[in-house]
């Protein structure tokens, strides 16, 4: 878990970072379905990762249309960035992207209304998911903002800083 998160951390392509963040997760569905407790761990685990691969799913097409729109062939965030600044998404572009990755990454970070998982598994394994909830969630909570709102600059006018 923590070589994923610091290679997430580390990271400044965007399939690394989305590869290093999936690779985070794999040790905690194991830890809650090997060593979580309780008569629901097994549900628990089947749960966290049904959320936890939907979410993933729907961030890593946000990143693939933001790549495919962002005209600079490459993953680089800070070419990306460049671009971004230089050639602004169209505002279509934009309605498209922002959701997929607000949503996939909030998914991810259990935002309301994908709140209600986290309850259960923190009740099957809780030395598990205060490893989840400290450190991955605050991850993807920063990215869930942060990337969405660089790369939408329409976005940005109506709240994101």
């Amino acid at each position: 878990m923590a070589g994923g998160i610091l290679g997430a951390f580390a990271s400044l392509d965007l399939f690394f970072f989305y590869f290093f963040h999936e690779l985070a997760l794999v040790p905690t569905f194991i830890m809650i379905g090997v060593w979580g407790r309780g008569e629901q761990k097994n549900y628990a685990t089947f749960q966290i990762t049904m959320y936890l691969s939907v979410g993933a799913l729907i961030a890593l097409l946000g990143l693939i249309a933001l790549y495919l729109e962002s005209g600079a062939n490459t993953f680089d965030i800070p070419a990306l960035a460049e671009q971004f600044r230089q050639n602004p998404l169209s505002a279509n572009a934009q309605r498209f992207i922002f959701p997929m990755l607000l949503f996939g990454f909030g998914i991810l970070v259990s935002l309301w209304p994908f709140h209600t998982w986290p309850s259960r598994v923190r009740f099957s394994a809780s030395p598990t998911a205060m490893l989840h909830a400290g450190v991955l969630k605050k991850f993807g909570s920063t990215v869930s903002f942060g990337l969405p709102c660089q790369c939408c600059p329409m976005r940005r006018k109506a709240g994101c800083r």
